[in-house]
């Protein structure tokens, strides 16, 4: 078996013993004590075993019935990226928020790095905001998912289009190549934004017209079959108005990831997962708790 086998073997055991089950003992087994976690939602990282059990006790006691399951996973080297969704009902305090006893149902996307068969990295984004929403902390959005199939490029042609999507679309600006880069029956699975390339460009442009100077800095890359995902920081500055919310001229960084499925060499198809809602924070439309 391949290291990357191995390494997607343990996360899905990662996924049903640790995040599903919360057993102590895998924790101890699976989590070595210098990984760290990370995701926007909660404000403060969580370190090794003792911070796993801190992470879980947190979520089962505000979602008991809390389920993971993956529905999409790829490996390269020591890094495992997988696509997840998670359902619950909101039972008890969750960070700073009493109880609704409202269900929900999250997309997410974990980028895990392990060594010597234990997890040191774990770096997850999910529909931070969809979840305030469906549990009564906010209103409310839905998801989508298909397929479409084409021939495969190779996995490192596959990550120069896509690095160079992001750049031309995002830190260019450059609306004029996303009919080369977005193929013709293009699928968007980002809740609220509409499909195909004019969907896609309304919504670049609504961005835009906030944050003008937008910058889209990649932090890690990985490639497997005919998907590439990306983890990235956005920085930028709020200097127009943006789901109602007027320019503050506040600076703002979030994170993200982007995962995107090629054929001949154009992107059929891309789910992302981003820090919303603490986008929604900086710019001071939502209060942090």
């Amino acid at each position: 078996m391949s290291l990357e086998e191995m390494n997607k073997a343990m996360v899905r055991r990662y996924f049903d013993e640790i995040m599903n089950k919360g057993n102590p003992e895998a924790i101890d087994e699976m989590i070595a004590p210098e990984c760290v976690f990370t995701i926007p939602t909660l404000p403060e990282p969580f370190y090794g075993p003792d911070g796993y059990r801190q992470l879980i006790e947190l979520l089962r006691s505000a979602f008991p019935d809390l389920l993971f399951k993956v529905e999409d996973e790829l490996a390269e080297g020591d890094i495992v990226v997988d696509r997840w969704t998670a359902s619950g009902t909101s039972k008890g305090p969750f960070n700073g928020m009493p109880p609704s006893g409202q269900p929900f149902e999250i997309e997410g996307i974990g980028w895990y790095r392990l060594r010597d068969g234990k997890f040191i990295e774990n770096r997850v984004n999910e529909d931070s905001l969809g979840l305030l929403q469906q549990i009564g902390a906010l209103a409310d959005s839905d998801q989508q998912s298909s397929q479409t199939g084409k021939d495969i490029m190779s996995p490192e042609e596959n990550k120069i289009i896509a690095r160079r999507f992001f750049e031309e679309v995002w830190n260019k600006s450059n609306d004029s190549v996303v009919d080369l880069y977005l193929a013709p029956d293009f699928i968007e699975h980002f809740p609220g934004m509409e499909g195909g390339h004019e969907g896609f460009l309304k919504t670049a442009k609504l961005f835009r017209t906030a944050f003008p100077d937008i910058n889209l800095d990649i932090e890690d890359e990985i490639a497997a079959g005919d998907k590439v995902v990306h983890r990235w920081t956005w920085r930028c500055t709020h200097k127009g108005p943006l789901y109602g919310v007027p320019p503050t001229g506040n600076k703002l960084q979030f994170s993200g990831m982007t995962i995107v499925r090629l054929a001949d060499g154009q992107i059929v198809e891309r789910w992302a997962s981003l820090d919303e809602l603490g986008m929604l924070q900086q710019m001071g439309a939502i209060p942090r708790h």
